[in-house]
């Protein structure tokens, strides 16, 4: 990782998370046109190339990061680590919420829980206490991904996603306790 950058790039084994540019809207807009991605987390399928310049702007924010292939700098999706959370207990804690999404051809292959590996560390190290995620109820792959991250569920509640208005919100927390439990040896 490189801190001394405002919005800092970090590479795993096999990804670069980097700030989004300009350049990214065809890649971006072959991935969100897919009308599987976009509804699960909220947001309409793009319709143009010029609609994708345009959601750069909002991705373009600290806190959210573009995930590449290390190699070659194939685009894969979005992750999100933000100070401001949906579920935040307001108990004076440090808190975050996680987000993510990737294209439909890049499921299965564990490229999220690694990059969000990479930055759930960063937080940790940093002071979070808590780091809140969710999924909607019949969402299995993002499910899948939280599990294997170490969230422990906390509650189901209704729906926000105006996509998919009968589906529940099924809410995680990763503590840093969690966190360092796992990371000990068996």
């Amino acid at each position: 990782m490189n801190t001394k950058e405002k919005h800092p790039v970090f590479t795993t084994d096999r990804l670069t998370l980097r700030p989004w540019q300009q350049e990214d809207a065809p890649w971006l807009y072959s991935l969100a046109q897919d009308p599987e991605i976009g509804p699960l987390c909220g947001w309409k399928p793009h319709e143009s190339e010029q609609e994708s310049r345009q959601v750069i702007d909002i991705l373009r924010q600290p806190g959210t990061w573009c995930v590449t292939l290390r190699d070659t700098g194939e685009i894969l999706g979005a992750i999100s680590l933000f100070w401001q959370s949906r579920w935040q207990r307001n108990d004076g804690s440090r808190e975050r919420e996680l987000g993510f999404w990737i294209g439909r051809r890049y499921w299965g292959k564990g490229y999220i829980p690694e990059a969000a590996e990479v930055l759930l560390e960063e937080a940790f190290r940093q002071g979070t206490d808590r780091v809140w995620c969710g999924h909607l109820d019949f969402n299995r792959n993002s499910a899948r991904v939280q599990e294997k991250l170490g969230f422990q569920y906390v509650l189901t509640c209704p729906g926000t996603n105006s996509f998919y208005p009968a589906a529940r919100d099924v809410v995680n927390v990763l503590t840093n306790k969690q966190w360092e439990r796992r990371k000990q040896p068996a």
